[in-house]
């Protein structure tokens, strides 16, 4: 049976049917092509606007290069904290954070646009207010001076470093020594500048030592043996404390008792001059902790623990 069709029939019906295919697959290829620009172009506009800053520097996790010597202010994250600073403050000293905003170097920023430094951030405040001011002033607890000039020798503050050397070689930076023992006056000025409550054994009857020893009497030995003995004894007791041997003055045996910068109770436990030896030592040890922990306690708005007779009392 013949279907009546010729060579050249069928092939003209396959090219027909072709060019069709063709047609279509350009026209759906052209509709994707469309649709894939408006997509990539609103992709585009959408990034540049959470990533990008006003003047259209890219801003990401990764480093960027960032013109910042044209900034006012120059937002800084370091370790999670954020802070801001000017750019006059952060040229003054010839440092890291000179060198940043100066130079084209790049940078890693967050999505906020601040720059992101990987340091420790307790006691960048204080390095701050220095590059602003030129001063510091530092506490009374060495190690925290340690920190700083820790931090300031990553970003090259010689000025600063030279502050923290100054502090660390004077008196002030012997603070925990003086906590255990003073030979000078600067040193015994310093442990009270630390506000902190302390008993100072004045031992400066060791000066005069062949002295006492040579009109040595049974009491004076008694005296100064209690005395000594209660002041080691008592720092088990009262560890809120620091007990200081204190070598610099006098030719007695005292005891001083401190709280925030200020003298409390004085203790003479034995004066030299006269042979003058204290009495009930116990007792009036006891009354002067008693005596500097109610100041603790009123410093501190809980409230006075005793009267001013030394009895017992709590007022609210």
């Amino acid at each position: 049976m013949e279907l009546g069709f010729t060579l050249d029939e069928i092939l003209n019906f396959l090219f027909s049917c072709l060019l069709f295919l063709l047609r279509n697959l350009l026209i759906a290829f052209g509709i994707l092509l469309v649709f894939g620009v408006a997509f990539i172009k609103a992709f585009s506009d959408a990034f540049k606007r959470t990533f990008a800053k006003g003047d259209g520097t890219l801003l990401n996790n990764n480093h960027m290069k960032a013109d910042l010597s044209e900034m006012e202010v120059i937002k800084l994250k370091i370790d999670g904290k954020c802070f801001e600073a000017s750019a006059e403050t952060l040229k003054r000293f010839d440092c890291f954070f000179s060198r940043m905003t100066e130079s084209d170097l790049s940078h890693e920023f967050d999505e906020d646009g601040y720059i992101v430094i990987k340091r420790d951030a307790t006691h960048f405040e204080e390095i701050l207010k220095f590059m602003s001011t030129g001063e510091i002033e530092f506490p009374s607890d060495p190690y925290i001076v340690r920190c700083i000039k820790r931090e300031a020798d990553y970003y090259g503050l010689e000025d600063l470093i030279k502050e923290c050397d100054k502090f660390l070689d004077g008196p002030a930076g012997r603070y925990e020594a003086c906590l255990r023992a003073v030979f000078t006056t600067d040193e015994r000025n310093a442990a009270i500048a630390t506000k902190k409550p302390i008993v100072f054994l004045n031992v400066g009857v060791m000066n005069n030592v062949y002295a006492v020893m040579n009109d040595v009497k049974d009491n004076i030995n008694k005296t100064i043996t209690t005395g000594m003995g209660e002041f080691i004894r008592n720092r088990s007791r009262f560890p809120q404390f620091f007990f200081i041997i204190d070598y610099t003055h006098g030719t007695s045996l005292t005891m001083d008792f401190y709280f925030n910068g200020s003298l409390i109770k004085k203790l003479d436990i034995y004066i030299t001059e006269n042979n003058q030896c204290a009495l009930n030592i116990e007792y009036q040890m006891s009354s002067a902790f008693t005596t500097v922990m109610a100041k603790m306690l009123d410093s501190a708005g809980i409230g006075r623990a005793v009267t001013e007779d030394g009895q017992l009392a709590l007022t609210l």
